[in-house]
């Protein structure tokens, strides 16, 4: 598998995104879940959570399972 079909750091920004510009409430803790992968054939999901402190920033939480696909090891 040439890249990791889902990923985190794309699911990040797109829940802070909408939080950010007003698209979602910021209270309540807004979540989402992401699926990626289907077609490279390994699908996975990925729950994302923002969290808005007192003072107006955000925090994004991904949560999820994975699995090793493979290992190597680089000199």
């Amino acid at each position: 598998m040439a890249e990791d079909p889902v990923t985190g750091n794309g699911h990040g920004p797109l829940g802070a995104y909408p939080v950010r510009h007003g698209r979602l409430p910021p209270l309540g803790a807004p979540e989402f879940t992401g699926r990626q992968g289907e077609a490279m054939r390994w699908p996975g999901n990925v729950q994302a959570t923002v969290e808005t402190a007192a003072d107006g920033s955000h925090w994004v939480s991904i949560m999820g399972d994975a699995v090793t696909a493979f290992r190597a090891e680089l000199s």
